[in-house]
């Protein structure tokens, strides 16, 4: 599991569901373009665009079913945003704490293929 974490080209984060950040694995830190470190003190909430219009309904399904999966916008540590799509899990840990992990997929070249595929079709 952990060469998993270390060489997934997703970004990975594992949270507390109050925002706490336990981890980041490098492609998460790429992403964010700042260390795992810098991650875990800043917490999940440093990283997710709050302006989102999406962020509350995906906050709103992972409390009800436990699960989330689409898109939201997130903020670089530089404070520039990216779509990506996010798929977040709650479980319980060996200890019976409640613990997330949340599986980021920067999509910003998709969505500039989308838009110029779309714009050639008009």
């Amino acid at each position: 599991m952990r060469a998993l974490f270390l060489n997934s080209r997703d970004g990975v984060l594992s949270t507390a569901p109050d925002g706490r950040v336990f981890a980041a694995n490098p492609a998460m830190c790429a992403m964010f373009r700042c260390s795992e470190e810098e991650i875990c003190a800043a917490g999940r909430d440093r990283f997710v665009d709050p302006d989102d219009p999406n962020l509350l309904a995906a906050l709103q399904e992972r409390r009800r079913t436990g699960h989330f999966h689409g898109e939201l916008t997130y903020r670089r540590a530089d404070g520039t945003t990216f779509r990506a799509e996010d798929t977040s899990d709650v479980f319980l840990d060996a200890t019976g704490e409640q613990r997330t992990c949340t599986i980021v997929r920067d999509i910003t070249a998709r969505a500039a293929e989308d838009r110029a595929r779309r714009d050639r079709t008009t």
